[in-house]
């Protein structure tokens, strides 16, 4: 683990009475636990600070206190442990999501290949158009062009779930040319979905019995995904 999200309202507002030294001894020995993802050892603490900020660190981490007990370091560190084994969870998921991805995306190129080979040999097949003459003698008819049939949209099996995950159901083909277009850009699906269950408790999509949630399209366009609503954070403790 290479890195530790730590939330500004913990540092502003609960710990506030730390000294400069302190708190750097604190961020330090939680990016320590991170990396090593286990909580490091009185030796190991001093190979980052020395023991007289960690005595007084711990001594006040001890005057805050959590559901009536007081806090103390293993207990601000167990909170990170529980990070780090989240953020590394989500690592694995992503990259077996973005495999899937990749493996579907191959499948849906090659079914497109086949298809248009088939629809070409079918055009070689049919015969050409004939011109037909008019009934007066007055010279031939020019030939009539068959309508060309509009075929039905197939959407992908990622873009269903994310429109029906996504609370108000409108403009599905705009939406569609939105998932589209931002192919590269988006997520993986399962973020997108974490994404939206979170904004769906936000006060902004649930005032006013949601008149305020954006269309789909206008969501994907500008990347809604990474929207942060009403001051929530994601991750973190």
């Amino acid at each position: 683990m290479d890195w530790i999200k730590v939330l500004t309202k913990h540092i502003i507002y609960e710990y506030r009475d730390l000294r400069d030294s302190e708190f750097a001894a604190w961020v330090k020995i939680m990016a320590l636990t991170a990396h090593l993802e286990h909580i490091p050892s009185r030796k190991q603490m001093l190979g980052v600070a020395n023991y007289q900020t960690i005595d007084s660190l711990e001594r006040k981490l001890k005057t805050h206190y959590h559901d009536g007990n007081p806090i103390d370091l293993p207990y601000v560190l167990h909170k990170v442990l529980i990070d780090v084994s989240y953020v590394s969870h989500r690592r694995e998921q992503l990259k077996l999501n973005t495999q899937r991805y990749r493996d579907k995306s191959k499948a849906v190129i090659d079914d497109v290949m086949i298809t248009s080979s088939t629809r070409e040999d079918k055009i070689r097949e049919e015969p050409p158009i004939v011109p037909q003459k008019t009934g007066d003698g007055g010279g031939e008819e020019k030939p009539k062009r068959k309508k060309k049939e509009k075929l039905p949209i197939e959407y992908t099996q990622e873009f269903l779930q994310f429109y029906d995950a996504y609370p108000r159901k409108a403009a599905k083909i705009a939406a569609w040319t939105a998932w589209k277009n931002s192919n590269g850009n988006r997520p993986a699906i399962d973020e997108i979905i974490y994404a939206l269950e979170t904004q769906k408790k936000s006060q902004q999509w649930t005032k006013d019995a949601g008149r305020y949630i954006p269309y789909p399209a206008t969501w994907l366009n500008r990347g809604g995904w990474g929207d942060e609503l009403d001051g929530q954070v994601k991750g973190g403790w």
